[in-house]
């Protein structure tokens, strides 16, 4: 064995140590509600969608998933800030953008800023 190698059982232990955590980390999740982080289903089980509500100038309001807004949307990723952004701008006449998810809960609304 040359200098700087690793002897064949400290391989051996780092690989088995990685895949019992592979295993392991994630089975801990199972009794938690899904998606749980780092569980197995941690993107296979979505949970909820994110509803998208505008409220225009004139009262009126509309709502939709914001998965017709982003084609592939995920709990985990933070899309308030984008949204309102790029519902504002492309659409003057909106005057607050109000986000709704029930798991992860979420219940967020902001005004557009016309300044």
């Amino acid at each position: 064995m040359g200098r700087g190698e690793a002897s064949p059982g400290l391989r051996t232990a780092v690989v088995v140590a990685f895949l019992a955590a592979m295993v392991l980390v994630p089975l801990t999740a199972l009794d938690e509600p899904r998606p749980a982080f780092l569980g197995w289903h941690m993107y296979a089980g979505h949970a909820s969608e994110t509803t998208v509500t505008v409220t225009k100038d004139d009262g009126s309001s509309k709502s939709s998933s914001l998965s017709s807004l982003a084609g592939r949307t995920r709990s985990e990723v933070d899309f308030r800030e984008a949204t309102l952004a790029w519902v504002c701008a492309k659409h003057p006449d909106v005057r607050s953008v109000r986000l709704v998810r029930t798991y992860p809960a979420l219940d967020w609304e902001r005004s557009c800023d016309r300044s």
